[in-house]
């Protein structure tokens, strides 16, 4: 093996040891925040939409679709689309 040859094995190791790993670390990070980024907005959106027809969504304890059945008497029509109403129903 020459020089050059030696030369080269030893910056793919380089690569391989240093470069890779380190790639690797940057694009899960980057990854992760674009997901939590993603998380937020569709956070947010539920809430808004959910805070424009149901005053119960922000009061705490209950589920706010339970609030408005003790307080109205009836489960409101919009209550079983809402993602929190349908996550609260789905089976274990």
């Amino acid at each position: 093996m020459n020089e050059f040859q030696a030369t080269g094995v030893l910056m793919l190791l380089f690569a391989l040891r240093c470069l890779v790993p380190a790639a690797l670390i940057f694009g899960v990070g980057y990854l992760m925040n674009w997901l939590v980024d993603r998380w937020n907005r569709e956070d947010a959106a539920r809430a808004q939409a959910q805070g424009q027809y149901c005053p119960a969504y922000y009061r705490f304890g209950d589920c706010c679709w339970s609030k408005r059945m003790t307080a109205e008497g009836a489960l409101p029509a919009v209550c079983v689309n809402c993602p929190i109403y349908r996550q609260a129903m789905k089976p274990a």
